[in-house]
């Protein structure tokens, strides 16, 4: 296997077991429009969100996989209940990449290897949407390429491997940044920031998965560490004050909003700090 495999994440958007049928094929499903360049995080956080009404089996791109909702239960992704229930889906990174179909590809031989051959279809052929977009050209080089991998064929590297605790410089604050910055702080390493804020939340737009919200929050351990670093008020709650503490720390602009541009340069720090770059 040549992709890292997440199974940390549930998604609650699911029906348990498979109203007894039998699985027969694999739907192939992209996460939308390229040009917004959503990340992996969000659309699993989005995915595994209450009250959600659509969900996947399997989020995947380049060197990555992260599993929502078992095989063995029906998840919410193709449009067609019955559908649905014989059926795995999924999510494709839009961008679609080299690196992304040879980890799609894998991922499909690795379902083959359990369920036996299983055709592949589009999402558009059970509702009309534009999804999967530019892999609904891509289906017959991705049946072709699993049956090679599933054969023995080798594997491609999809991505090229990062140094330990190196996380991407992507803007979003997910699992695998938390993680970092649990190792950093010495915390226990969970990927979880827990008990947050709901109501601060619409200051938190670059915060994806991992994050637990509430109305009651009681803080996180590691946000408490972080805000002493910062220099402002240790309760252990990411709010706009501690934003701006941040924003202030990392040198980038002060406004109380934590985005794209401040969590970039908190990973460009965490990298440094593990010996990334």
């Amino acid at each position: 296997m040549s992709y890292e495999y997440v199974t940390k994440f549930t998604s609650p958007n699911r029906t348990r077991g498979r109203g007894g049928r039998r699985i027969s094929g694999i739907v192939i499903h992209w996460w939308g429009d390229p040009s917004r360049k959503p990340a992996f995080d969000t659309v699993v956080s989005w995915l595994c969100r209450p009250g959600g009404t659509s969900s996947a089996h399997y989020v995947a791109e380049a060197g990555r996989v992260a599993c929502l909702v078992a095989a063995s239960d029906t998840a919410w992704h193709c449009g067609h209940y019955p559908s649905n229930q014989a059926t795995i889906g999924i999510e494709c990174n839009p961008r679609m990449s080299q690196g992304d179909l040879e980890t799609i590809a894998e991922l499909i031989a690795d379902i083959r290897k359990t369920y036996g051959y299983l055709p592949l279809s589009k999402h558009m052929d059970y509702q009309q949407t534009s999804c999967p977009g530019t892999y609904a050209g891509k289906i017959a080089w991705l049946d072709k390429r699993a049956e090679e991998i599933r054969a023995g064929g080798k594997t491609s590297s999809p991505a090229k491997p990062q140094p330990a605790g190196v996380v991407a410089v992507d803007g979003y604050w997910g699992a695998a940044t938390t993680r970092a910055l649990q190792k950093i702080n010495q915390t226990p390493i969970d990927g979880i920031i827990s008990s947050q804020e709901a109501a601060n939340r619409e200051f938190l737009p670059a915060a994806t998965g991992g994050w637990e919200w509430t109305s009651n929050p009681v803080g996180s351990q590691l946000i408490i560490k972080m805000q002493k670093a910062f220099g402002t008020t240790a309760d252990g709650i990411m709010g706009p004050g501690t934003v701006k503490a941040m924003q202030k720390y990392y040198g980038v602009t002060v406004d109380g909003y934590m985005g794209v541009e401040t969590v970039k340069a908190m990973q460009t720090a965490i990298n440094r700090q593990l010996g990334g770059n």
